[in-house]
């Protein structure tokens, strides 16, 4: 027999578990998905991302006076517990996605600024919990030959490799 007082409970606690979360860091994103919580990409990060040949082409393509912002979404994550906001950056704009496939960056906040750590192409990107050297893990998912697949990236020598 279905007990509504049960059912009630459980419902209360998955609500109070998602309330609990809402302010937690993104952990998982998804090339056409949203950012929570998007925060704005600083001007030394925007001038980093245009030297990739990809981002320096669509913005020769679309002219001068291309609001680059609006071409990234960033999100705030601490990937090694230093209290310092790290960034992980996707692309909005799909003049920048490939086949099936889009950029997504990570920079960490630095003493001097940002600094690239990863760049890399795929449909999602997920902060795992495990960590080396310090770092989370980072897990890049894609599509290959209709076969779905996945790249793990650990810190090492002061970048994701």
């Amino acid at each position: 027999m279905f007990n509504k007082n049960k059912f009630f409970i459980a419902a209360l606690i998955v609500l109070f578990a998602a309330c609990l979360n809402a302010d937690a860091q993104q952990t998982v994103f998804d090339l056409e998905g949203n950012v929570r919580k998007e925060v704005a990409v600083p001007d030394a990060v925007i001038a980093v991302l245009k030297s990739d040949a990809r981002v320096d082409g669509c913005f020769r393509e679309k002219g001068e006076g291309a609001n680059e912002a609006k071409w990234f979404a960033a999100s705030e994550i601490d990937l090694n517990g230093d209290r310092k906001m790290d960034l992980i950056i996707k692309a909005k704009d799909a003049c920048l996605f490939g086949a099936n496939q889009g950029p997504f960056w990570v920079f960490q906040k630095r003493s001097d600024g940002y600094q690239q750590v990863l760049m890399a192409y795929g449909l999602g990107l997920a902060v795992l919990p495990k960590k080396v050297n310090s770092f989370n893990q980072i897990e890049i998912s894609k599509v290959v030959s209709q076969k779905p697949s996945s790249k793990i990236y650990s810190f090492k020598a002061g970048k994701y490799q």
